[in-house]
């Protein structure tokens, strides 16, 4: 799976860590847990759940559906939408 970020492309390893990234800006934490998810993180509220979709949308050029939007509440889902998407978006 590759994602694409301006002119360069990225792995899923790559991309993971987009994610990672992302998620530890966004939610102020200095560690990501496999498991996390907004029913286990206290700051993974409504408004920084748009952030992070936002913020990946931005950093891997993408685009999520309103489906996917409302169902990526876990790092894992999030992960699984990415790999869905095409490289050249």
């Amino acid at each position: 799976h590759r994602c694409r970020r301006g002119d360069e492309t990225m792995t899923a390893p790559q991309s993971n860590a987009t994610i990672d990234g992302i998620l530890a800006e966004i939610l102020e934490l200095e560690n990501i847990s496999t498991r996390l998810s907004a029913e286990n993180c206290e700051s993974w509220d409504s408004a920084n759940h748009l952030r992070i979709i936002l913020g990946l949308e931005e950093a891997l050029s993408i685009r999520f559906t309103i489906a996917e939007i409302e169902s990526a509440t876990t790092r894992q889902k999030l992960i699984e939408i990415v790999a869905t998407k095409p490289t050249n978006p």
